[in-house]
């Protein structure tokens, strides 16, 4: 499985955040765990850029890509 690197911004963030792919993806999605674990969140992206709002909590939050025979893995933090 190959990784794929995307970035998050701004970071840390007040609430939304933008994800951006080096590329569109098909049949992809973004997963957002707060710190406890529990996935709070799923986005399908429609093209290399995605606008999320984040849960009301503050914290931590690991956000999971994955697409066929790609997954990616990065950190934000909502203050």
């Amino acid at each position: 499985q190959e990784q794929t690197a995307f970035v998050v911004y701004p970071n840390p963030t007040s609430g939304q955040v933008t994800l951006q792919l080096p590329q569109a993806m098909e049949d992809a999605s973004f997963d957002v765990f707060n710190a406890t674990g529990q996935l709070v969140l799923r986005v399908v992206p429609t093209g290399a850029t995605t606008n999320i709002e984040l849960p009301a909590a503050t914290g931590v939050y690991l956000i999971r890509f994955t697409a066929p025979g790609v997954s990616g893995l990065t950190r934000v933090i909502k203050n």
